[in-house]
């Protein structure tokens, strides 16, 4: 099986959730780890997962706060093999109760930071003989969902983002992949009230175990396809 042994990993959103999850699957590979996290208490969870000079506490959406994180992290690692994008937000509301300033938001956290975050570290990832690049996308991306049209479209946009990317940078050695999970129990969907819980997993009915998955037994399962023949695989 591929090994992550001495790669270099930026990860958005590394303070929680599926950021967190893949940082600690990372190490225990052997990888070495760096990121953003949204608020210094999440520095916590990261003790036993990397030095507090590679947490940067910073607003994804801020391009050139990210640019910093990016070179920063690079210069402290000696370079970048792989950068995977998990900062992401969700609103539950119909598109008639999504006002301009909330479908700017979701855009720019889950769609636009992805992108800036690729332009970051592409002249990273081609000064190596491999790169990789692993956007977490989601299901709802793929099928839409009733109410959550801003977080669709912005999952949609990392789908085509990646298929982009992937052609553009596959003859300087770098893939490109995105994950696309269902309903996954984090802290971000632990804030949803009820009502909205029930709308999010209302999509449950259109996966094969209607039920929601924990974002531990989601980075194995990726994990455990690495050395067979998924499209989505992410290989060193």
């Amino acid at each position: 099986m591929p090994s992550l042994v001495n790669r270099r990993l930026f990860i958005t959103g590394m303070g929680s959730g599926i950021g967190l999850a893949t940082a600690r699957l990372a190490v225990a590979e052997g990888a070495q780890v760096s990121g953003t996290i949204q608020t210094e208490d999440q520095l916590g969870n990261l003790e036993a997962v990397t030095s507090q000079d590679l947490c940067f506490q910073t607003d994804v959406t801020d391009e050139t706060a990210l640019n910093d994180a990016v070179a920063n992290a690079a210069d402290r690692l000696g370079g970048l093999d792989g950068i995977v994008a998990c900062a992401g937000i969700i609103k539950l509301l119909t598109s008639v109760d999504t006002d301009s300033a909330d479908w700017a938001r979701i855009i720019d956290v889950n769609l636009t930071a992805g992108f800036n975050l690729a332009r970051a570290a592409t002249p990273f990832l081609t000064a190596e003989a491999h790169g990789a690049m692993v956007f977490i996308s989601s299901q709802i991306g793929l099928v839409g969902h009733q109410r959550a049209a801003a977080y669709a479209a912005s999952k949609a946009g990392i789908n085509g983002l990646a298929k982009s990317l992937a052609l553009e940078l596959a003859d300087r050695n770098v893939r490109v992949n995105a994950v696309a999970p269902g309903f996954i129990a984090t802290a971000m969907t632990d804030k949803l009230n009820d009502d909205q819980k029930a709308a999010r997993l209302h999509l449950g009915w259109r996966h094969q175990r209607g039920r929601c998955c924990w974002r531990r037994r989601l980075c194995w399962r990726r994990r455990r396809r690495f050395g067979r023949r998924w499209r989505w695989r992410w290989r060193w």
